[in-house]
C-alpha cells in the first residue's frame, strides 16, 4: 500500500504501514483516488466524487470503512504534523484539512489557488519565520533567493505563480528523489549544488481560475484552497472568542490532548508489533514479551477510556457553541453573495482576513442580548 498508492511517508516503515488505520480494500482504492484526483477541486466536487466513488465500491461489492478519512489515515500518523493541533484546529474545516493533507504527502510539489489567503496565513502560522522564503518569479534576486532555499533547507513558495515554471526550479521538481534523498545534488544555473534534507517548494497563485497547461498539471500538484461555504468554524471560532472565551480555550486544550492520547496510541501500537516481530518460537513462552503486551493492553485501554471522555466534553462544547448557529448562517450569506459578485469582477475579491474583520466588527457594535434568535 504505502509503495504502490502514493502514500510517501519516510517515517513509516514497512511494519508500521501494516498497522495504519485502513481496514478493507475500498480504503486503500479511496485515499489512493483523492490523492490523485481531489486536489484541483472545491469542497461540493470532492464531495460528489467521493459519493460516486463509494456507490462504485458498493456496486461492485468492495468493503470500505464507514468513517474513512484522508486526514486521519495519513496526517495524524506523520511527523511533520506535531506543532500544528492550534492550527488544525483553528481551520478545523474538513475541506481545508484535507488540502493541508494532501499537500504534505503529495507526490509533486502543490500548485497552491488561493484567492482567499487562506492557505498563505496557514504556511505562515505553521511556518518558522526563518525557514520560510517568498519570493515572486519577476524578483531581481529570484535565483539567489532560490539557491539559498535549497542550501539552508527552507520552505521556498513561489508567489503570484505565472503559469511558467522557471527555468532554474526544473532540476527540482522531482520532489520524490529529494525527499528520499536519492538526488543530493542539483544544477542551478551551471553551479552544483547540494540540496538540504528539509527544502520543499510550493508555488502560490491568488487568481481564482489560473489558466493552466497540461504539462502544469503533469508537473505540479494543483491545489483549489477556495475558502469554501462550509468553512463555518472559522465564523463560529471568531463569535466564540468574542462571546466565551474561556470556552474556546477549553476546546483548543481538549484537541490537543486527543492528539497526544492518538500519538501515545500509536507508540504502543508500534511497540506491540515489534515485540512481535523480534520474536522467536512461541511467544507465549516468552515472559518479558508477555509482560510487556500486558502493560501496553492496560495503557491502551485507559488511553481509549480518556478519549471516550474527551469526545464527550467535545460534544457538549459543539451544543454550546451551536447556539450561535443563526449568526453563521447570516455571514455565510454575506460570504455566498460578495464570492459571486467577485466572478463579475475582480473587485469584490476578498481575503479571509476581510471576512473575520467584518465578523469581529458585527460583533462589537452588536448590543447585547439574552435571545440570540434576534440576531
Amino acid at each position: 500500500f504505502q509503495a504502490e498508492d502514493g502514500i510517501r511517508d519516510t517515517s513509516v516503515t514497512g511494519v508500521q504501514t501494516c498497522a495504519l488505520p485502513i481496514s478493507a480494500r475500498g480504503d486503500v482504492l479511496l485515499i489512493a483516488s483523492s490523492l490523485t484526483y481531489w486536489g484541483p477541486c472545491t469542497d461540493r466536487e470532492t464531495q460528489a466524487l467521493n459519493t460516486l466513488w463509494l456507490s462504485v465500491c458498493d456496486n461492485h461489492g468492495v468493503s470500505y470503512s464507514k468513517d474513512i478519512s484522508v486526514v486521519e489515515a495519513l496526517a495524524s500518523y506523520s511527523e511533520q504534523e506535531k506543532g500544528d493541533d492550534f492550527l488544525l484546529s483553528y481551520f478545523s474545516d474538513q475541506y481545508f484539512q484535507e488540502n493541508v493533507t494532501l499537500v504534505r504527502h503529495g507526490y509533486l510539489w502543490p500548485l497552491i489557488i488561493d484567492p482567499h489567503g487562506q492557505a498563505s496565513l496557514w504556511i505562515h502560522r505553521s511556518q518558522a519565520k526563518e525557514n520560510l522564503i517568498v519570493v515572486q518569479q519577476n524578483a531581481r534576486d529570484f535565483a539567489r533567493q532560490v539557491e539559498r532555499a535549497v542550501k539552508q533547507g527552507c520552505l521556498l513558495i513561489v508567489d503570484k505563480f505565472d503559469g511558467v515554471i522557471p527555468t532554474i526550479l526544473v532540476p527540482l521538481l522531482d520532489r520524490q528523489g529529494l525527499e528520499y534523498r536519492t538526488i543530493r545534488e542539483v544544477s542551478l544555473q551551471e553551479i552544483r549544488v547540494e540540496v538540504h534534507r528539509n527544502f520543499k517548494l510550493y508555488f502560490r497563485t491568488s487568481a481564482p481560475y489560473p489558466s493552466l497547461s497540461a504539462d502544469i498539471f503533469s508537473r505540479l500538484s494543483v491545489m483549489n484552497f477556495s475558502f469554501s461555504e462550509t468553512a463555518l468554524y472559522q465564523v463560529m471560532n471568531t463569535i466564540s472568542v468574542h462571546e466565551h472565551p474561556e470556552i474556546e480555550k477549553q476546546r483548543q486544550n481538549l484537541h490537543i490532548l486527543q492528539q497526544k492520547n492518538s500519538v501515545l496510541l500509536k507508540g504502543i501500537m508500534d511497540k506491540v508489533l515489534q515485540i512481535v516481530s523480534e520474536s522467536t518460537g512461541n511467544i507465549l513462552e516468552d515472559e518479558s514479551a508477555i509482560s510487556v503486551l500486558q502493560t501496553s493492553k492496560q495503557l491502551a485501554g485507559d488511553i481509549e477510556e480518556k478519549q471516550q471522555r474527551s469526545l464527550q466534553t467535545g460534544r457538549e462544547i459543539e451544543t454550546s457553541r451551536a447556539r450561535y448557529k443563526n449568526a453563521v448562517n447570516f455571514v455565510v450569506a454575506i460570504f455566498t453573495a460578495v464570492k459571486q459578485m467577485a466572478a463579475v469582477s475582480r473587485f469584490y475579491e476578498f481575503s479571509v482576513h476581510w471576512l473575520l474583520r467584518l465578523v469581529t466588527h458585527g460583533l462589537q457594535e452588536s448590543r447585547e442580548t439574552a435571545n440570540l434568535d434576534e440576531h
